[in-house]
């Protein structure tokens, strides 16, 4: 029953979370990446919002005086885990389509930041550029670098709602 629950609110979670990867590519080719940073990182919570209610799925299905945070936590992380799985997976399929457009885009648009923090000097600048553009070199070419690095864009987001949901949900039992 956990896990049926886990899957349903996993996989819908998931399916969100990849089907807003387009909301930052307008039909120009464009990617408008502060646009980008702000539609997903509100999509993520949102999406990975349904963990509560999976957890409360889960705790009404079990129907009893008592929901520890070890039970809502283990669907709450499964359910994390589903939709995290199903974000990389879109997000590497994704890649492969825009991948080029992407990391150019990306790369002008980091190293403007750098270029316009005025904290920096001209050194630690430079630095962080020749960083920066070693990082997304490895990003590009190793997938396994991509997803490990997709996979923490979205996990710990889930983490947090799971123990947040679930010490929000948990019952003590009846007072008799």
């Amino acid at each position: 029953m956990m896990g049926k629950i886990a899957l349903i609110y996993g996989v819908i979670s998931g399916l969100v979370l990849v089907a807003s990867f387009g909301f930052t590519i307008p039909n120009e080719g464009e990617i408008d990446f502060k646009r980008g940073e702000t539609v997903g990182m509100v999509v993520m919570v949102v999406s990975l919002g349904l963990i509560l209610f999976a957890i409360r799925a889960y705790r009404k299905a079990l129907d009893t005086s008592v929901f520890s945070f070890g039970q809502g936590f283990r669907v709450g992380i499964l359910t994390t885990l589903i939709a995290s799985i199903i974000y990389v997976g879109g997000w590497m399929i994704f890649f492969e389509s825009v991948g080029d457009n992407f990391t150019t885009q990306y790369k002008e648009y980091y190293i403007t930041q750098i270029g316009s923090n005025e904290t920096l000097t001209d050194e630690e600048k430079e630095i962080q550029i020749s960083e920066f553009e070693n990082g997304v070199d490895e990003y590009t070419k190793n997938a396994g670098t991509r997803m490990l690095m997709t996979f923490t864009e979205i996990f710990p987001i889930g983490f947090l709602i799971t123990i947040i949901s679930a010490l929000l949900l948990r019952k003590k039992g009846a007072i008799t």
